[in-house]
Parts: structure tokens; C-alpha cells; sequence
């Protein structure tokens, strides 16, 4: 079984565009297939800074950080609006044996 079989769960982000010194604004919304898990917990982002992570994402897609996601599929163009997390934290992963590539991301 292939991990992209394993991703049965339909999700949407929001790309991160160029800060317009107020706030990060986002992109239009894109579905995008993942294994959501909810879960909180404290966590650290790159700056040090402490949140709450309240979700964990494993993708195919790299998530970058400042992107915004949310567990349902919709449209909506403000992720605020759509209950949408920051995403906080995303790593690469790849097996060297068959070259498979997984993106965990941590959202809060």
C-alpha cells in the first residue's frame, strides 16, 4: 500500500502571501488530501515562541508555515472565517529506500 492511500481525509489550506505590515494575508483556498489528527498540546514554533498546537497533518503537499488550514473542505476566502489554523511547524521526511515523500505539519 502506497502512503498516499493512506490519505483519506479531504482538507483545505490557504497559501501565505506577502505581509502587507498588518497582517499575513492569505491565498485563495485549495483542497488538499491529508491524515488530520486533532491534538492539543504545547509546542514551540521555528522563533521559539511557545502555542498551543491544536492539530497535526500528514500530507504529500508541503504546508509552509504561516499557511492557514482547516479540517473541512470549503471555500470561504477568509480562513478566520472558516475556523481555520496557522500553520506553525512543517518538516520533510523521505525514504531513501523508494523516495517517498511526507510532510508533517503542526497547526495552532
Amino acid at each position: 500500500m502506497s502512503f498516499a492511500a493512506l490519505l483519506t481525509q479531504t482538507a483545505t489550506t490557504w497559501p501565505p502571501e506577502t505581509p502587507d505590515g498588518h497582517d499575513m494575508p492569505a491565498g485563495s483556498p485549495a483542497p488538499f488530501s491529508c491524515r488530520w489528527q486533532d491534538k492539543v498540546e504545547r509546542a514551540v514554533d521555528a522563533a521559539g515562541r511557545e502555542y498551543v498546537s491544536r492539530a497535526i497533518i500528514y500530507t504529500t503537499d508541503e504546508l509552509p508555515v504561516d499557511s492557514w488550514v482547516s479540517r473541512q473542505l470549503t471555500v470561504v476566502a477568509d480562513p478566520a472565517d472558516a475556523g481555520a489554523y496557522r500553520v506553525r511547524t512543517s518538516e520533510r521526511s523521505q525514504d531513501p529506500g523508494n523516495g517517498i515523500v511526507v510532510w508533517k505539519a503542526t497547526a495552532g
